[in-house]
């Protein structure tokens, strides 16, 4: 191994165990997980290490989905690894513009006197660039004096394609002309790609307008301070100029419609003006790529809202409880103390959700005596959705606010600033900056997709002043319902809260119903009310909460998929992990990929490739045909020893879902295949812009196993769940894992055995000479194959052959001497003693081709475990020409054999086959799936998820 590959190791390691000591509030004993360590590698090696380490990494999970394994990148880093301007782009770019004809551009830079120096790196950018139809016109300050002005233009004397010209001509008349026109301001340097990416992105979207992230670069070539954008908000850019100082322009706008006045490159706020008004004129489109570095910081100031009406339309706040008056009373006295809108344009509502004590009657019965406040009283179990449906339908006021009760107004305008942003016709729902009772952020807005594919607050627990710089009232996917305004037809329109989310994710919908309604949702970024949350209800950690809330998750996630892949308000190139960490990887999708490629990529991730395992021989004959088929396939995951082969297929070691992310998005993958845990959360983390299409083989419950298993089940359960609504396209091995599943979308892709030997005549020499070695020759023997280690015995059933092997000798003891129960799997030489004390003769471990004597030597097969998704002993039984009883769950009752829940039944049934043993004999015939078909029909499904 390679020593800096050791050193990120280690590196890794110091950070994990800081984190892990950090949140496992002492459940983490750093001497036990020592020997524990050193005790699974011995028995399990490096692969078992790793597997109990992510197992804890979730155990130990934050509350807000953050990964424990992985300090956030520095933007350095983040430069170094997911950076357009490395070579293997720059090549496949200029492929892509060759074969595109877009038009000329005209760059119109204007610059200050302190840009003077820095002209000659400008007029390199333009010169690097990839997109060579492009002319500059460089506007200078009307007061620079003219011996700079008469250098400048000597300097420049040798560049045709620029002219420089002298400010104070109004911006629209540049624009006069229909041509592109690239504006920039200030010492704007562009890279190689930036004018090939900002055309090509006006061409194939039709927008107006086009902007693009971009960072600073100092004087050292250092590039630092990362200006990440979100998608077109026109509120925001109305007050403070987000998308910066580097426009395309694509064609003649319309300024009729938004009046700027007289607008020129040295009034600030003028320039801002007209991109405003060239963005509600037409179509924009955010180039999520770093495409121009400021050469200089520039300060931006945001333009101030007028000041809100205490006068306006009628107002409801509606605030559901149940007892708890130590925190109602305080919020319905800062409402009625504090409120500067007009007493009589709002009313309090408050719900009674089953309130029980004295202390509360008595304090409903003061607020009934108030004039605007009214108490109804909600009889029903508690459900989010409904109270509040409830509380609307109980007022015809035009705003309605939804409000938590354990909320304090601390902004007497709190309620004004709604109203103003409510009541506009564009809008959906607002909502506002809240804090904990501490002065930190409680919430300023969320963001979608991030923590697992689910929704994260921003800024959550950061004091308020460390984000005041760049927290601006602007456009927001989703907010928090603990204090939201929206206009009472709108709620009615999109169908109020969703009844079937009665705790969580009923926020969330409302607001996407809103987006999908065509309103915009707005968020106020000046601090309202303090919110102590939840205070009112259980924390979601149980195991039954937690279920909830992956159930309500999922509903809510396939309804609306594009905005968990990517929310317009939060830039791709942060987190999906930690909301405003950098992106690992960015969820994008370079331009030269659009181009249709004749061999695509397919990255296939699997946990497991070690011989002797089920999965790795699955994917050992799907991507044997994908070969075949033209496809150029790269297998991911954990090295092991003894792996199977996959013949023209490459192979790189990836450990976890960001590893696999990471490589997709640097190698320029088409398809990712994932066919265990870890690797089902990668659609959470790659965003939509790489199909994945994930293989179910289905888990056993976690019921049948201890700790820590079944904590290591319950969250690949979750993980599954949690990720589904977000992937491409599903398959299951079997329909009783489409079953299990819940999810009608999945495609069952059968398995086959015809990788298996297959019983012939030939076989007959090799069963006599077997059974005489083992002293079976007149034995009648029963074999089953599965694991058998003390936490799997249960789970595959052997407690149930173990009871089959004393009732049948009490059931049939005149043949229970001919008996011989023959166990065949993985396990140790302390479970070898524990299974031989339940009656079966043991063969541990053994090679395959000793595996197929046993299987040539038995004369009927058993299988009765209590879950499978497919049972591989099963399909070899078959084969191998066995007759074949097992347990009767879904899995097994798709193959052609008999299944029973019952030990006399068992009994009866091997009774009689023993009776006909020589007639079986003389008549045993191989059962054979061909793999061809399943591999066909596999890759057909990868062919459509390729195609969309």
């Amino acid at each position: 191994m390679a020593i800096d590959k050791i050193r990120r190791r280690l590196r890794t390691v110091r950070y994990a165990t800081r984190m892990l000591s950090k949140t496992s509030n002492g459940r983490l004993n750093i001497i036990r997980l020592a020997r524990k360590t050193i005790s699974v590698g011995r028995s399990e090696g490096l692969s078992g290490i790793k597997t109990r380490i992510v197992t804890l990494a979730l155990a130990l999970q934050s509350k807000d989905g953050s990964a424990l394994l992985s300090p956030p990148l520095t933007y350095e880093a983040w430069l170094d690894r997911f950076d357009i301007l490395k070579d293997q782009h720059l090549r496949a770019a200029k492929a892509h513009h060759r074969s595109l004809d877009l038009p000329e551009i005209r760059i119109v830079s204007f610059i200050g006197h302190s840009d003077v120096p820095l002209v000659g790196r400008m007029v390199e950018g333009w010169r690097s660039s990839i997109h060579e139809r492009w002319n500059a016109v460089l506007v200078l300050p009307n007061d620079l004096s003219e011996s700079e002005t008469s250098a400048l233009r000597a300097r420049l004397a040798d560049e045709p394609n620029i002219t420089i010209s002298k400010g104070g001509a109004r911006l629209e008349a540049l624009l006069a002309e229909n041509q592109p026109t690239l504006l920039c301001r200030g010492p704007v340097l562009l890279n190689p790609l930036s004018l090939y990416m900002l055309i090509e992105a006006a061409v194939r979207t039709g927008a107006s307008l086009v902007y693009a992230d971009n960072d600073r670069m100092d004087g050292d070539g250092v590039r630092r301070d990362p200006q990440f954008k979100p998608q077109y908000s026109p509120l925001y850019l109305s007050h403070f100029n987000y998308i910066g100082d580097c426009v395309l322009v694509a064609g003649k706008p319309d300024l009729d419609r938004e009046p700027i006045g007289a607008a020129s490159f040295e009034d600030p706020e003028a320039f801002d003006r007209l991109i405003a008004a060239i963005g509600a004129s037409g179509k924009v489109e955010h180039v999520p790529f770093v495409l121009y570095h400021m050469l200089r910081t520039v300060d931006r100031r945001a333009r101030p809202f007028p000041a809100p009406s205490d006068h306006g339309p009628s107002v409801s706040i509606i605030i559901p409880t149940k007892d708890g008056v130590g925190y109602l009373r305080p919020c319905i006295e800062s409402i009625l103390e504090k409120t500067s809108y007009a007493r009589d344009l709002f009313e309090v509502i408050v719900l009674d959700n089953n309130s029980k004590l004295d202390e509360t009657r008595d304090y409903f019965g003061e607020l009934s005596r108030l004039s605007n406040v009214r108490v109804i009283a909600y009889p029903h179990k508690f459900n989010f959705s409904k109270i509040n449906n409830f509380g609307a339908q109980q007022t015809e006021r035009d705003i309605l606010v939804f409000l938590n009760n354990d909320t304090v107004v601390i902004d007497p305008q709190w309620l004004s600033k709604l109203v103003a942003q409510a009541q506009r016709e564009e809008t959906g729902v607002v909502g506002g900056k809240l804090l904990f009772p501490d002065g930190t952020l409680q919430h300023a807005g969320c963001a979608a997709g991030v923590g697992m594919g689910t929704i994260r607050h921003l800024s959550n627990h950061r004091p308020a002043e460390d984000i005041v710089d760049r927290d601006h009232t602007r456009e927001m996917t989703v907010m928090t319902g603990a204090c939201f305004a929206i206009r009472r037809s709108v709620f009615w329109d999109v169908g109020g809260f969703d009844p079937i989310l009665a705790i969580t994710w009923n926020d969330a919908k409302l607001c996407l119903d809103c987006l999908a309604a065509g309103y915009r949702n707005i968020y106020i970024a000046d601090p309202l009310l303090i919110h102590d949350e939840s205070k009112t209800r259980e924390r979601d950690n149980t195991r039954e909460t937690m279920a909830r809330f992956f159930d309500e998750a999922h509903y809510t996630r396939s309804r609306y998929r594009s905005y968990f892949f990517d929310d317009p308000s939060y830039s791709p190139n942060l987190s999906a992990e930690r909301a405003g960490d950098l992106a690992e990887p960015p969820r994008v999708r370079r331009p030269w990929l659009r181009a249709e490629r004749t061999r695509k990529k397919i990255l296939v991730l699997s946990s497991v490739y070690k011989l002797g395992f089920g999965v790795p021989l699955v994917i050992q004959q799907h991507v044997r045909k994908l070969v075949e088929l033209g496809y150029e396939i790269v297998i991911g995951g954990p090295v092991a020893e003894r792996e199977f082969a996959f013949p023209g297929c490459e192979r790189v070691e990836l450990s976890s879902s960001k590893e696999a992310a990471v490589y997709a998005f640097c190698n320029d993958v088409d398809l990712i295949v994932c066919h265990t845990p870890p690797f089902f959360t990668i659609p959470t983390l790659i965003g939509g812009h790489i199909p994945v299409l994930s293989y179910d083989y289905g888990e056993p419950s976690a019921d049948f196993f201890p700790e820590p298993t079944r904590s290591y089940l319950i969250e690949v359960e979750d993980q599954k769940r949690s990720a589904a609504s977000l992937t491409t396209q599903l398959a299951a091995i079997s329909q009783a894992v489409k079953d299990e599943t819940i999810n009608d979308r999945a495609v069952v892709v059968g398995l086959a055995n015809s990788h298996l030997p297959a019983w012939s005549p030939m076989h007959r020499p090799r069963r006599q000479r077997v059974r005489q070695a083992t002293g079976w020759e007149d034995r009648f023997v029963v074999l089953t194959v599965c694991r058998f280690s003390e936490n799997e015995r249960v789970y595959k059933g052997l407690d149930k052959i173990a009871r089959m092997i004393r009732e049948f000798a009490y059931l049939y003891p005149e043949k229970a001497d001919r008996m011989a129960w023959a166990l065949a799997g993985a396990g140790s030489a302390h479970d070898v003693a524990q299974v031989e004390a339940l009656g079966f003769t043991v063969f541990p471990n053994v090679p395959d081709e000793e595996l197929t004597d046993l299987y040539t030597a038995a004369d009927a097969y058993l299988g009765f475990s209590r879950w499978e998704g497919y049972n591989l002993g099963i399909s070899q039984a078959l084969a191998m020409g066995l007759p074949t009883l097992a347990s009767d769950i879904p899995a097994h009752r798709e193959f052609p054999i008999a299944t029973t829940g019952s030990v006399l039944a068992a009994c009866k049934w091997l009774t009689n086959e023993v009776d006909r043993q020589d007639e079986t004999d003389r008549n045993r015939k191989a059962t054979v799936y061909d793999w061809e078909v399943s591999s066909t029909k596999f890759a057909d499904l990868v062919a459509i998820t390729l195609a969309g």
